[in-house]
C-alpha cells in the first residue's frame, strides 16, 4: 500500500492520506460509525481529535423506521424540528457535564434541499460556533442562540442566489470536546491597560499557586508591597485547600468553596485584549468573603489576579464619566448609587455591550439611568 493512502477498516476503503479528516468527518463514515443509544440519540463511534463524542439527535419518528429511511424524513419547519430535539440534546449535555464538568460543544444540522434546475436533492449542513457549558451554564439560553444561528445560516444559505430550497430535515449532530479552562499558574504581566487602572493586585509568585494568593490579598489589604508573596500569610495555615489540584482549574474553584464555607468567587477574563468580560466563572451563592478575580494569559501561560475595585477595572469601557459606579458582580449592570445597586434583584443573567457609536434611546429616563447599555459574557475565547 502506497504511504500516502490510509486504510479505513470502518468503512472499508482506502483513502488518500490528504483527505482522511475529511473522511473522518464525512457523512458517509459517520454512518457507518453510528451506534443507537436512546430512541432519540445515537453516538457517533468515531475518533476525532480532543472530542469527548460525537452524538445525532433525531426526532421520535425517525429512529422507529430507520435514520436512513427516506419516508421517515421529517418535514417540519426547521425552527419546529430542531426545538423538538431540545430535551434530548440537553440529557446528552448534562450526562457528560457530570463526568467532565466543562464541555465546548459546537452543533451542525443536517437537512435535504432540492435544486429546480438540475431536479436534485442534496444534503446540506450548517454548523454553529462553539458554545460552552459549565455546571451552571443556562441550557435555555445557549440552546436559544443555536437555534437562532442554525436558521440564519438556514436563511442565508436559500437567500444567495444559490437556487436551493429547504425539503426536509435529517438530524442535529452535537460534538463535545473536553474544556480545561481556568488553569493558571505562576507569574505574568499584566497587560498595560489593566495595570494602569490601579484595578488589580497581581502577585508575583514563582510557583502554582497564583489563586491562592489572590485570596490571601483580598483577606489581608496591604498598602505596601501589595504584589508580594512576603506580604501575606501562607495560605496553608488560613485555606483549606484538600482535593485541589494545582494550578487551579474550574472544578477546583467549586472544591475550594466547599472547603471553605464562608467564602465565594467569581472568575473573569479579557476579551480581545481589551475588554473584561464574564464572569467565566460565577459562585452558586456569595458569601460573606466573595471575591473577584481576573483570569488572563499571555502566550502559553496564564495566571489569576485580585480584582480590588470591579468598578474601576470596568467603567474605562463604558463611559468617560468620571462619577463612581456601582456594579453588580454577577450580572455586570451598573448603577449611580449603592442604595440603588443593593435594590437590584439580580436574575444572574450576564448581558452584551453595544458596539461604540450606537445610538441608545429610553422611555423614562430618569428611572433607568442607571441603566444605559449593558457588558456581555463571551465564553467562548477562553
Amino acid at each position: 500500500m502506497s504511504s500516502k493512502n490510509i486504510y479505513c477498516e470502518v468503512c472499508d476503503k482506502t483513502i488518500n492520506s490528504k483527505g482522511f479528516s475529511a473522511h473522518l468527518k464525512s457523512i458517509l463514515h459517520k454512518n457507518n460509525c453510528v451506534v443507537q443509544v436512546s430512541d432519540n440519540i445515537l453516538k457517533i463511534n468515531s475518533a476525532f481529535r480532543n472530542r469527548v463524542a460525537s452524538y445525532r439527535v433525531v426526532s421520535n419518528n425517525q429512529l422507529a423506521e430507520g435514520s436512513g429511511d427516506e419516508a421517515a424524513l421529517t418535514h417540519a419547519l426547521p425552527r419546529d424540528y430542531i426545538l423538538s430535539l431540545r430535551n434530548y440534546v440537553k440529557q446528552v449535555i448534562d450526562a457528560k457535564l457530570a463526568t467532565f464538568n466543562s464541555l465546548k460543544v459546537n452543533f451542525e444540522f443536517f437537512a435535504r434541499f432540492y435544486l429546480p434546475k438540475d431536479e436534485t436533492t442534496e444534503i446540506k449542513s450548517f454548523t454553529t460556533e462553539n458554545y460552552v457549558f459549565f455546571q451552571n451554564t443556562d441550557f435555555n439560553e445557549i440552546f436559544s442562540k443555536v437555534v437562532d444561528k442554525l436558521l440564519n445560516k438556514i436563511s442565508e444559505f436559500q437567500e444567495r442566489d444559490s437556487g436551493w430550497s429547504f425539503l426536509s430535515n435529517k438530524y442535529l449532530e452535537v460534538n463535545i470536546n473536553k474544556y480545561n479552562p481556568l488553569r493558571a499558574s505562576n507569574y505574568i504581566e499584566l497587560p498595560t491597560f489593566i495595570k494602569n487602572k490601579r484595578a488589580c493586585i497581581n502577585i508575583r509568585n514563582n510557583d502554582n499557586f497564583c489563586f491562592l494568593w489572590s485570596i490571601m490579598a483580598a483577606l489581608f489589604p496591604k498598602k505596601k508591597n501589595a504584589d508580594r508573596v512576603s506580604s501575606y500569610p501562607n495560605f496553608n495555615d488560613i485555606l483549606n485547600t484538600a482535593n485541589m489540584t494545582f494550578p487551579v482549574s474550574l472544578r477546583d474553584i467549586r472544591t475550594f468553596e466547599n472547603n471553605n464555607e464562608n467564602f465565594s468567587v467569581n472568575v473573569y477574563g479579557i476579551k480581545s485584549g481589551k475588554y473584561i468580560v464574564g464572569p467565566l466563572y460565577k459562585t452558586k451563592q456569595k458569601k460573606s468573603n466573595h471575591i473577584n478575580l481576573l483570569y488572563f494569559e499571555n502566550g502559553t501561560k496564564t495566571h489569576y489576579c485580585l480584582i480590588k475595585d470591579l468598578a474601576r477595572l470596568l467603567s474605562v469601557q463604558i463611559t468617560k464619566h468620571h462619577g463612581k459606579l456601582f456594579f453588580c458582580d454577577e450580572c455586570l449592570l451598573f448603577f449611580n448609587n449603592k442604595e440603588t445597586l443593593e435594590s437590584h434583584l439580580c436574575d444572574g443573567v450576564a448581558t452584551r455591550l453595544p458596539k461604540p457609536g450606537t445610538l441608545m434611546q429610553f422611555n423614562h429616563f430618569e428611572r433607568m439611568q442607571y441603566l444605559p447599555f449593558t457588558i456581555y459574557a463571551d465564553f467562548e475565547s477562553f
